[in-house]
């Protein structure tokens, strides 16, 4: 599971498509907003946090955020979620 992912700032994206051509997982495509063709992350879960679809972003609206923890794995092996943690 990938520590970041990439994330697109939809009021920056040009819709250019570059993303799209980087994302070897094939996790970009094309949407249109507001009658704006913009691209978007489809199945974020499965980004490796490679980078290359913010390195081709020649406009920066593509960047790598810290993926938000939904799970913890304790040491006795139990598999709980962060608010398991604080009732206990």
């Amino acid at each position: 599971m990938a520590a970041q992912v990439a994330q697109i700032d939809a009021t920056r994206c040009s819709g250019c498509g570059r993303c799209i051509s980087a994302c070897a997982l094939q996790l970009f495509a094309f949407q249109t907003q507001n009658w704006k063709k913009i691209s978007v992350m489809q199945n974020v879960d499965q980004c490796s946090g490679c980078g290359e679809c913010v390195a081709r972003c020649a406009i920066g609206a593509v960047k790598l955020h810290q993926k938000p923890v939904d799970e913890c794995i304790i040491p006795n092996g139990v598999t709980t979620t962060p608010n398991d943690q604080l009732r206990r």
